[in-house]
């Protein structure tokens, strides 16, 4: 019999060789069996490693769990890490016949966990160990009559596997077991990291040292393995489709994933980190904020850090000496990521790529976006046929966009071809699937979203009616955070109170806190803070738009005075600064995110102000105080030394907090809670895209239930203003309202109640004539003419109204002598151009069709006001930049122009009285316009 591939393993892990062989002895009669010997041999391998390293003492987390430990990932090279969960898979659904898998596949399988070996082997030696090259090993049987089983003999090998997996399965937790209990050295953490160190160095040396044939182990990987058991949207098939062909791609160099509210991007996100580490991918999880980047390392369960952290070089980044007046400068970093590095930015609508700098620092070149994808791209050459480093970007372009940005760069595929000159793919996810269906919040936050994706805003009609959002009165929104978190700083965790002003936050903070802390102006322990910077120490990392606890004061208020000078409008002036600093006692979580006590000084200049940050003078003062109690070290030769203070020094590492129970919504951004209280009173104006955009990203940071104060309620037209007055022409124009005939009066004078026009002239001239003892004697009927003859005492006068197609009244004549005649043309000149009747053409709103969604939404808001009131709306003429209504009551007619902007919002209303038959209508018209 050849030998085993796996000999060269016993002299020194003969348990593992032992495994391997068996799963080489089973090939051919039982490839099921001899996946999951596979993957006993690999899980056993890997605890080796633990062991070997003291990784973790809890014998009875999973392999899976092995694989995804933070210091395992960190250590071992991304192509080993494949192929372990490549085997780990393919072993589990062999042994619950998930699938039936063929000699073929096996082989495959075998020669992975050789090529494991091997790498393992050399990485824990620490050199290079000569291994003969893989064989497939022969089969000792005739294996086409060996598939021809009776039902039988196929029962008896099914029990004979499952019988043989137990065994295997009990071996395992021995082998475990056994080695758990061995004697080690108990390493210290010093040596601990030295020796993980020498192990990572030999590992990659040994995985570089022979041919891994990644190709073979890829060829195996599909990205909807990580989704088999899930029932996806269209969307989501889609967008993995796109993602696995960018990712295999050698050409394209950015990608998209465009995803609404509760569209599952997370969850896509999380299968795309497994897809990575199953095709032994280098992947970097990246996002704008640390809180963020928390966030995300929690729901994927793959370390996730800022942007800044992974790409700007912090070591020399400071004052050189009190008189510099240059900000100190964060270079990018240089990058050793491996070629095939695949880097994904979460919350990617924050990522800027305008020159900005804070108060202290300037990163890079100032443009955060621009030095990313210089970190990602540079010292890679593209070739055809190779895979080079890539980004993927996701996130919600309906979200707030960096500040001073009107767009979010980075998921604008326009903007990275056009200034980065990258070749881009992109999905967008449209389907909700959080939260359920009946979802208001996300109902609100879909219909802002199109809204925004329409680029028109002409109504916010913010619905509170449902089941999870509730209105709240402005003056009880502090007594109503109160409720929720049962007036406990330790229950408001998942509760955060959202306003769009620092000042305002600044007011909900102090507020909050009388509640807490009656008559405590000052900070007390149990205060909740929210970091507004980055804090990397030796013991914690502490990063912006994170929430701690204040636990103890440990002194009091200590103020120094810092004197400095600098340059303003080309003259060089003193500048005093005074910096309050206190000693306190923080409970953060680590990056363990595990709760760790931190001591540390905080300035309380910042904590106070309405100031989202320090001011520049504040952060100058910080550096100019470490410099004048540092004298010694600013000095040629002490440069390390100078470094190293800079790192320890408390003063100017001071954590700088502010009170955390409101935020802002920037400062929200990318975080969730489970219940979230908004003031939607907002400086922006509310009919415009980035109020929509900030109201979106703020009830969007709630997974259960909404508190909106000042919910907007603004229908199409809800912000016109009503313009012009009354028509000189037209200002004696008399009411016809409460004139009526009967049928016998009408009939006097040859009209019928059908003969509308007619009618409605006879009101008209009554009305003329009602205040006078004028009497209207008889009329006669002409087409498009009315000739009336009056009477007024002895004396008579006829008059002839002239009318046109379009009822309306063109000209009056009067024909007679003396005073009457002349009383009559005054009287009838205040109806001459007046509608008499409207045509009644497709009355109903039904009936009217329009070229733009705009004006059709503003009809059946016309409609929704009018109607009840038993006004119809009889004609409608659209003009360029209006909508001239024709109203009918009661035979009465009256006309409005609306007026709208190329924005497509109506602005002004503007009545049209020598248009209008009654002037009551009209103004009623007009009443019940402002009272909707």
């Amino acid at each position: 019999m050849p030998p085993s591939n796996f000999s060269f393993l016993d002299a020194d892990y003969l348990k593992l060789s032992q495994l391997a062989k068996q799963a080489e002895a089973y090939l051919y009669d039982d490839p099921q069996t001899a996946a999951f010997k596979l993957r006993a041999y690999s899980e056993l391998l890997v605890e080796y490693i633990f062991h070997r390293f003291q990784l973790n003492d809890e014998l009875n987390d999973s392999f899976l769990t092995r694989l995804q430990n933070p210091t395992f990932r960190k250590v071992v090279p991304e192509a080993i890490q494949g192929k372990l969960h490549v085997v780990r898979k393919y072993g589990n659904k062999a042994v619950h016949n998930e699938l039936d898998l063929t000699i073929k596949d096996a082989l495959w399988l075998l020669e992975e966990c050789y090529l494991i070996g091997r790498w393992f082997l050399q990485s824990m030696q620490g050199s290079y160990v000569f291994i003969p090259e893989f064989n497939a090993p022969e089969s000792q049987h005739d294996t086409v009559n060996k598939l021809r089983l009776d039902n039988a003999a196929l029962q008896a090998k099914i029990e004979a596997r499952e019988s043989d997996i137990q065994q295997t399965q009990a071996e395992l937790a021995s082998f475990k077991m056994a080695l758990k209990n061995s004697q080690l050295t108990q390493l210290s953490a010093q040596d601990q990291q030295e020796s993980l160190k020498d192990f990572q160095r030999s590992g990659r040396n040994a995985a570089s040292s022979f041919d891994l044939k990644m190709g073979m182990t890829r060829s195996r990987v599909s990205i909807h393995d990580e989704f088999a058991k899930i029932t996806l949207t269209v969307d989501q098939q889609r967008a993995l489709n796109g993602i696995e062909e960018f990712i295999n791609s050698p050409i394209n160099d950015t990608f998209i994933l465009h995803g609404y509210a509760g569209t599952g991007k997370t969850f896509i996100t999380k299968g795309v980190v497994s897809y990575l580490t199953q095709l032994g991918r280098h992947c970097v999880l990246l996002s704008p904020t640390g809180k963020a980047a928390k966030v995300l390392s929690e729901k994927t369960g793959h370390t996730a850090s800022t942007i800044h952290s992974e790409i700007y070089d912090f070591s020399d980044a400071f004052l050189k000496d009190e008189t510099d007046d240059h900000l100190p400068v964060a270079p990018v970093k240089q990058n050793f990521d491996s070629p095939e590095t695949v880097y994904i930015v979460d919350e990617a609508s924050m990522v800027a790529d305008n020159y900005a700098f804070t108060a202290s620092l300037q990163f890079g070149s100032g443009r955060l976006l621009h030095d990313l994808i210089l970190y990602s791209q540079k010292t890679i050459e593209k070739s055809d046929g190779h895979l080079h480093r890539k980004i993927i970007f996701i996130g919600d372009n309906a979200q707030l966009p960096p500040v001073n940005m009107k767009l979010s760069p980075a998921l604008s595929s326009d903007y990275l071809a056009e200034n980065y000159q990258l070749k881009v793919g992109e999905e967008t996810l449209k389907e909700v699937v959080r939260q359920g269906a009946a979802s208001g919040v996300l109902a609100n936050a879909t219909m802002l979203r199109n809204t925004i994706d329409k680029n028109v805003f002409n109504q916010l009609d913010f619905n509170v009616e449902s089941s999870d959002i509730e209105s709240v009165d402005s003056r009880k929104i502090i007594d109503k955070y109160m409720d929720l978190c049962g007036r406990s700083v330790a229950q408001t965790k998942q509760v955060m109170l959202i306003a769009s002003s620092n000042r305002t936050v600044a007011s909900y903070n102090s507020q909050c806190r009388e509640h807490f802390f009656p008559g405590q102006e000052q900070i007390c322990a149990g205060d909740k803070v929210i970091s507004v910077a980055n804090h990397y120490r030796d013991d914690i990392n502490v990063t912006n738009g994170e929430f701690g606890l204040v636990t103890q004061l440990l002194s009091g208020v200590e103020t120094k005075s810092v004197t400095f000078k600098k340059k303003l409008d080309g003259k060089t002036e003193s500048v005093t600064v005074e910096l309050a600093f206190r000693d306190v006692e923080l409970l953060f979580r680590n990056q363990l995110n595990s709760p760790q006590l931190v001591r540390a000084k905080i300035l309380e200049n910042l904590l106070y102000s309405e100031e989202p940050s320090l001011t520049v003078d504040e952060s100058r003062a910080l550096n100019v105080d470490f410099l004048q109690r540092h004298k010694e070290l600013t000095r040629k030769g002490f440069e390390e030394q100078l470094k190293q203070a800079r790192k320890t020094d408390p003063y100017f590492n001071v954590f700088k907090l502010k009170f955390g129970y409101a935020i802002t919504c920037h400062k929200a951004q990318g975080s969730e809670w489970e219940q979230v209280v908004i003031n939607c009173s907002s400086h922006l104006k509310p009919l415009c895209k980035d109020y929509f955009r900030w109201l979106y990203t703020a009830i969007t940071r709630c997974s259960k239930m909404l508190y909106v104060v000042d919910a907007p309620k603004i229908k199409i037209g809800g912000t016109t203003t009503i313009v012009g007055g009354v028509n000189k022409e037209v200002e004696n124009l008399v009411s016809t309202d409460l004139i009526d005939f009967s049928p016998e009066e009408l009939q006097h004078f040859g009209l019928s109640a059908d003969k509308s026009v007619l009618v409605a002239l006879l009101k008209k001239v009554k009305a003329c004539i009602q205040d006078a003892s004028i009497e209207i004697v008889d009329i006669r009927h002409h087409q498009y003419q009315e000739q009336y003859v009056l009477k007024h005492k002895d004396s008579y006068a006829e008059v002839q109204f002239n009318y046109n197609g379009k009822n309306k009244i063109s000209s009056i004549q009067v024909r007679g002598a003396g005073t009457f005649t002349s009383e009559l043309e005054h009287r009838f000149a205040s109806i001459k151009g007046s509608l008499l009747s409207a045509p009644t053409l497709n009355a109903g709103k039904d009936g009217f069709e329009f070229h733009e969604t705009f004006l059709s939404d503003f009809h059946q808001r016309i409609c929704e006001v009018f109607e009840p009131h038993v006004i119809d709306v009889v004609n409608v003429n659209s003009n360029q930049w209006n909508q001239r209504y024709t109203f009918s009551q009661s035979s009465e007619t009256a006309v409005i122009d609306f007026y709208f902007n190329g924005k497509q919002q109506f602005t002004k209303v503007m009545p049209m009285q020598n248009l209008s038959s009654s002037q009551a209508l009209l103004d009623r018209l007009l009443n019940i316009w402002r009272e909707s």
